[in-house]
């Protein structure tokens, strides 16, 4: 992650957290998230192959992470190169599609 952006994010308490990031790619932000203490989330992205890296990544590294596929996104709609974390906190939403 860039440097500024793990900066801000160390302002927010992560430990325990349940975290969510839409346009996740391969899951690199979403899965550095979990070396500050975050402990499970879910990542979005209309890339299937790139959420099957970002679960073959999360498997390799032992970390407990649930990715799930949105595909029906509007044709307008792009996922942007920058890291876009939507939550660091454990939304209702997100808490109940994961567990």
């Amino acid at each position: 992650m860039e440097k500024a952006l793990v900066e801000e994010l160390i302002n927010f308490d992560l430990k325990g957290k349940t975290i969510a990031q839409f346009c996740c790619n391969n899951g690199r932000e979403l899965l550095s998230l979990y070396k500050m203490g975050a402990v499970y989330g879910v990542g979005f992205d209309i890339a299937e192959n790139q959420i099957s890296f970002a679960n073959m990544t999360a498997k390799k590294l032992q970390m407990k992470v649930k990715s799930k596929l949105v595909c029906k996104l509007p044709r307008h709609f792009k996922c942007s190169n920058q890291p876009m974390v939507a939550s660091v906190y454990a939304a209702k939403a997100v808490d109940n599609e994961l567990h």
